[in-house]
């Protein structure tokens, strides 16, 4: 007769392989999320690099052109 520990070492035994799949995906999944978080702090850098530019543009005077521009294409249009 098998004691509890002796069925639930068979059970380990006989799932190894599928345990071992298990793990290698696991650690797959984890090095991808690990990749895209790393990639967070770049991508904000880079949107409020754009965004400080876009507002530099607005706030020179530049932007406002393609506003009123926009403005009367569409009042023409209509």
């Amino acid at each position: 007769m098998l004691d509890e520990f002796s069925i639930e070492a068979q059970a380990i035994s006989s799932s190894s392989a599928y345990l071992e799949l298990l793990d290698r995906l696991l650690t797959a999944l984890e090095s991808r999320r690990d990749k895209a978080l790393g990639c967070v702090p770049e991508y904000r850098a880079s949107l409020a690099h754009q965004l400080r530019e876009s507002a530099d543009r607005f706030v020179d005077g530049k932007g406002l052109h393609r506003l009123e521009d926009a403005a009367s294409k569409r009042s023409t249009a209509a």
